[in-house]
């Protein structure tokens, strides 16, 4: 028997899944599916980032893409065009970026700080939607032994909620 790899095993998974809709007389829907770029995190900055949602189409056969915030190797405007260029020349679409930069907390006692990482993930929450991801997923923050106040964390993600 042979030894099985990642890129394998994912695609024999996504071709069991479909089989097992189909023998239950379920249509199969790849376009209810994605991928994110983590899950190939040991490929990275080696693979090139624009041609991630080529890859996904060609060898697994979705479309829907999420990239997590450490891939991308330009925070800038017109990377992000390129990526949804990228995406969208093939059929594809960036549905969402996994924000994990460091230096934000959205749960930070200092008004000043949690004031300045609101606006890191309003400006991330732009580029997100410039390569056409309808979602943003941001950390809560906090740090270990830091006491966790709801109230605080939820005024953070409520001013998100209304940029």
């Amino acid at each position: 028997m042979s030894a099985v790899n990642r890129r394998r095993f994912i695609k024999v998974s996504a071709l069991a899944g479909a089989f097992a809709a189909n023998a239950t007389g379920a249509e199969a829907k790849p376009d209810r599916i994605a991928c994110t770029t983590t899950t190939f995190r040991g490929r990275f900055p080696k693979f090139p980032l624009l041609e991630f949602p080529a890859f996904l189409k060609k060898e697994l056969g979705l479309s829907n893409v999420e990239i997590w915030s450490r891939h991308i190797p330009e925070q800038t405007p017109e990377f992000f065009k390129k990526l949804k260029s990228a995406a969208r020349d093939i059929g594809s679409r960036i549905i969402n970026i996994q924000l994990d930069q460091p230096g934000y907390d959205l749960s930070n006692p200092d008004d000043t700080s949690r004031s300045k990482s609101i606006d890191t993930v309003r400006r991330w929450m732009d580029l997100a939607k410039t390569c056409g991801a309808t979602s943003l997923r941001a950390n809560t923050g906090g740090k270990k032994g830091q006491k966790f106040v709801l109230g605080r964390t939820a005024d953070a993600f409520g001013q998100l909620a209304e940029h």
